[in-house]
């Protein structure tokens, strides 16, 4: 199981389907969720083939209630409350010593143990799949209360959606795919809370094209095409400065730069998503062609502070290293400090002196403090 590595510049990589023995580890998730919050888990379990082999619903209804994929056809309510915590740890363990016995714990307190029969099961073929061993999992993009997981007593907390500013840091992804393998690339967008924010796909058809979740309604080739290498790293930008425009780099190479607006955008509620924070991504089962991921180590604007007064022609991103000058955007006051500054990652630049721009009149004696010169 790979963890994710938050260190600036290195690669993760992606693993839609988790590798998980659920007959001899119990898996762990964290939730935050509010009951009456109407979040839901939705846990899928897989053979290491592919095949279905259950799965796990939880739903934070005025009850905490659970269904059993391919046993209940309904949400049922826990025969044990779980505790009234909001923060949870929940633990699910599935033995065979005698029939299938499906356990969950909340909180270290057992809310549920049953054993998966005819008895239990409103779904005829339930043994088709519970009888499979588990060996993968996977978390659908539907998931709204999901935070992380683990192996119970084992590693570390892992985010369900790993966590990204796209506004700030753009987003890099590997891929070897050929074109005309039809493979594709699915990564969605949600804040904070877990809505919608959009997404993004690729797919490699005898011609490179596009799809903007939330936006777009069919696939389109790029107005620009790709470089031909099949090792491809794919940067992708959302900035809303003036407006929220999506750019998309391969190798280098911009082939899309696109306002969102109601003028591109066939599904009427593109606003409602596009509209939100990007702060969490989430690549899902339907991607057959991301490898890696990694938040772009490069410098990506002028600090944010810096944008009421300061400006520069330079074109970013650019390298860290790269010397940009910077002027005050107002002609009638004088820029104070270094004019050229040196970016060293994402907004953040090394410099003798901050620069800034003075009123006739005035100087910064330091940090906080401002003091008259005579005139």
């Amino acid at each position: 199981m790979t963890e994710y590595d938050t260190t600036v510049g290195s690669w993760t990589a992606i693993q839609v389907y988790k590798h998980i023995d659920l007959e001899t580890t119990p898996l762990e998730i964290k939730t935050d969720s509010a009951v009456g919050s109407g979040d839901c888990v939705f846990l899928y379990f897989y053979t290491s083939q592919g095949y279905e082999a259950g799965g796990v619903y939880l739903h934070f209804t005025s009850t905490l209630q659970y269904w059993i994929y391919y046993c209940s056809t309904s949400y049922t309510d826990f025969p044990t409350n779980p505790p009234a915590d909001v923060n949870k740890v929940w633990r699910i363990t599935k033995t065979r010593t005698s029939g299938i016995r499906l356990q969950i714990h909340c909180n270290d307190v057992e809310v549920l143990d049953i054993l998966i029969s005819d008895t239990t099961c409103s779904y005829s073929d339930w043994s088709t799949y519970w009888n499979r061993d588990i060996e993968k999992m996977y978390f659908d993009y539907s998931d709204t209360a999901s935070d992380y997981y683990k192996l119970y007593s084992q590693g570390n907390w892992m985010p369900v959606k790993p966590e990204i500013d796209l506004e700030t840091t753009p987003l890099e992804i590997k891929t070897d795919s050929a074109v005309g393998s039809g493979d594709k690339v699915f990564v969605l967008f949600y804040t904070s809370q877990g809505d919608y924010a959009g997404g993004v796909y690729l797919r490699f058809t005898s011609t490179l094209q596009f799809c903007i979740y939330r936006c777009c309604t069919t696939w389109t080739n790029f107005p620009t095409n790709p470089p031909a290498d099949v090792n491809k790293v794919w940067r992708i930008s959302v900035t809303k400065t003036s407006g929220i425009r999506l750019q998309i780099h391969c190798n280098d190479v911009e082939v899309l730069n696109i306002l969102i607006s109601d003028t591109i955008c066939s599904s009427s509620d593109w606003s409602t998503y596009w509209n939100r924070d990007i702060e969490k991504m989430y690549f899902t089962n339907d991607d057959t062609a991301s490898d890696y991921y990694r938040p772009y180590p490069g410098c990506t604007g002028l600090k944010t502070n810096w944008t009421i007064t300061l400006e520069t022609t330079a074109q970013f991103p650019v390298d860290p290293g790269t010397v940009v000058e910077v002027s005050c955007i107002d002609d009638n006051v004088t820029l104070m400090g270094d004019r050229n500054v040196t970016c060293t990652l994402g907004r953040d630049f090394s410099y003798q002196s901050e620069p800034w721009c003075s009123e006739k009149g005035w100087r910064q004696a330091s940090e906080d403090t401002w003091v008259t010169r005579g005139i």
